[in-house]
């Protein structure tokens, strides 16, 4: 199996359909067995108890998330409350259960789940966006997980400064200054690290955020600009024209074919 970061990130760009989201509470002295035919099952485990998957068992930590192989039965018995939060996307896979502890990320992994969970029933497509934010942010997490100490620990800061405020602006050198670097020492790290400039990751962030809400909504294109840190509309046509190699308009007709697309930035 590839290693987790290059899998995480490999399911964030894909942007797989979310069948299933939803959160229980566990408690000890109760068995709890479960078995999804069609789907990759990721867990957020709050509590401390066994697992055991197709007989195998494993002991779970708190603050700790497992992937779950399609058509695995899993046994839960927990040692102590918590909170069960479990994620089903359609199209994923790995061959062998993965566990992985995630520390302090774990209440803002959470989060990002709860905000997906809370409008699934409503809005479907932005249940979807924050799920897709939770792998790209158990990517970072896994980085760590296995990365080179300090300078993983700041490209994971730029990461998650970049996934926070997406929708404001953003420069390098503001950047570098929050976290204490120099302009090029960010920039050399970030690309050693990752393989591409902090310029073209925030780019390629925002135009997924793009495409997302100009095929999966409605949302007038003047608002998707705004809300993907672009607010220019020459700025942002030229840059979807660029990533898309059309206009927002152009790649709107392609989702809604029968609304006629919609509005240009103007």
């Amino acid at each position: 199996m590839e290693s987790l970061p290059c899998l995480f990130l490999d399911w964030a760009k894909r942007r797989p359909s979310l069948e299933q989201i939803h959160r229980d509470k566990r408690f000890p002295g109760h068995e709890y067995a479960y078995n999804d035919p069609n789907c990759l099952a990721i867990i957020l485990h709050d509590w401390a108890g066994d697992v055991w998957l197709d007989g195998r068992h494993h002991a779970l930590a708190r603050r700790t998330v497992s992937l779950v192989p399609v058509g695995v039965r899993r046994v839960f018995r927990p040692r102590e409350a918590g909170w069960h939060r479990v994620v089903n996307f359609a199209g994923l896979h790995v061959t062998e259960p993965v566990f992985l502890a995630l520390g302090p990320d774990f209440d803002r992994l959470c989060r990002i789940y709860d905000e997906s969970l809370s409008c699934f029933g409503s809005e479907r497509s932005r249940a979807e966006l924050k799920a897709w934010e939770l792998l790209w942010e158990l990517a970072d997490v896994a980085d760590l997980g296995e990365g080179a100490g300090a300078s993983s620990h700041l490209v994971r800061r730029v990461l998650g400064a970049i996934s926070l405020r997406l929708s404001q602006e953003i420069t390098v050198g503001g950047l570098a200054k929050e976290l204490g670097v120099s302009h090029a020492h960010l920039c050399r790290i970030f690309r050693r690290e990752l393989g591409i400039s902090v310029v073209a990751h925030l780019r390629n962030r925002r135009m997924d955020l793009a495409r997302h809400l100009l095929t999966r909504t409605t949302q007038p294109v003047r608002e998707v600009a705004a809300v993907c840190g672009i607010p220019d509309a020459q700025h942002f046509n030229k840059t979807v024209r660029r990533s898309f190699g059309c206009s927002p308009s152009a790649l709107r007709r392609r989702a809604f074919p029968a609304q006629g697309g919609a509005e240009t930035v103007t």
